[in-house]
């Protein structure tokens, strides 16, 4: 037989003995895997807040975190070195855009957040509750928005390139200044990170870009009394758009955001610190949330409607393009469950059925 094909999706019905046993099968991995992931993730030992050990205890921290090896990202040799000067040549004219923040949580009673520490944490919950963007406003100039442009040889829409994730860093920082473009959340393996963009419209006077970025943020004030050494907040992932008046020389419009059409868009992981039996293990507690909205923007569209694009491509296949850059797995040619026999018959392939807790193409699972 040829190679293997993955299917998914849960079958509207089952009515032969094949999906019988394969759904029967899905339910039972699905049951052993949340068994080990609560035994995973279950609190161990009592806590140590004593503050004389604290800083023994946040070094030790920072030393595993260290050490933790991301998943690697799907780049393939097509994918070009991105810009990285100081000032893109198509920015030839200075200008300064505002920029507006906005970060919006769902709203949750806080008694549902970290259920299984009722009143040791609800200044944590009160933290993921509360969350606003730390500057609502801040100009940018033609140096900073350089650093999403593509090199010079990219010409064709649908080309990708590479951004500096610490660029892109520098805008994120206007949620809340300890931003990572590097997860360190314990309990799960981190990554992949970086940071990605795709040329998808391109006309004699703008150019239309995409790009995807990773990152994440240490919400914990770093206070003796705060009752956890880390509250991670990772989002899903972020997407972006920015748009170049190549006659002007100028950014007519960027936005960058934290899509919203899924239940949950963000993972939390609150470590609330070493404990001592057994040694040096973590006592890590996650929460999957989100946020209503969590979006950067500026500049206009205005007057863009009636551009004729001369090479472009759909914002669907873009944002498809970005996200098997960082997940090879998206390479794969998924079917809906109750179409799986019918296919594997037609391609002589075996089913190869998996199971997935939560989502696979982002970092809020």
């Amino acid at each position: 037989m040829e190679e293997l094909t993955l299917f998914s999706n849960i079958p509207e019905r089952t009515d032969t003995i094949v999906q019988r046993k394969i759904l029967i099968s899905l339910l039972l991995v699905a049951v052993c895997g949340g068994i080990f992931y609560g035994t995973y993730e279950r609190p161990r030992g009592k806590s140590v807040r004593d503050k004389s050990v604290r800083a023994v205890r946040v070094e030790q921290a920072e030393l595993e975190l260290s050490q933790r090896v991301p998943v690697p990202n799907n780049r393939s040799a097509d994918v070009l070195d991105g810009y990285r000067g100081e000032i893109h040549p198509l920015l030839f004219r200075h200008a300064e855009m505002e920029v507006k923040a906005s970060w919006d949580a769902a709203s949750v009673k806080m008694s549902d957040l970290l259920s299984s520490r009722p009143a040791q944490l609800d200044e944590v919950r009160r933290l993921l509750v509360e969350v606003r963007a730390a500057v609502p406003t801040k100009s940018y100039s033609e140096r900073d928005f350089s650093g999403f442009l593509p090199p010079d040889n990219v010409k064709a829409a649908g080309q990708i390139w590479d951004l500096d994730p610490e660029r892109v860093a520098v805008f994120l920082k206007q949620f809340h200044p300890a931003v990572s473009a590097h997860s360190a959340s314990v309990g799960r393996r981190p990554g992949p990170d970086g940071a990605f963009a795709v040329l998808r419209g391109v006309s004699s006077s703008y150019l239309d870009i995409a790009f995807r970025a990773h990152a994440e943020f240490d919400l914990a004030p770093k206070a003796d009394d705060f009752p956890a050494l880390y509250v991670w907040y990772t989002p899903a992932y972020f997407l972006g758009r920015i748009v170049v008046n190549r006659s002007a020389g100028t950014v007519e419009y960027f936005q960058l955001s934290v899509p919203t059409d899924e239940v949950m868009n963000i993972h939390s992981t609150v470590w609330v610190g070493l404990n001592d039996h057994p040694p040096h293990t973590h006592d890590a507690l996650h929460q999957h949330l989100r946020a209503d909205r969590m979006e950067l923007v500026g500049g206009s569209l205005q007057g863009l409607d009636g551009v004729h694009w001369e090479d472009q491509i759909e914002t669907s296949q873009a944002l498809d393009k970005l996200a098997k850059v960082f997940y090879k797995f998206k390479e794969i040619d998924f079917v809906p469950f109750p179409k799986a026999l019918a296919t594997a018959r037609a391609q002589h392939k075996p089913i190869f059925a998996v199971v997935a807790l939560g989502a696979l193409d982002d970092q809020g699972c």
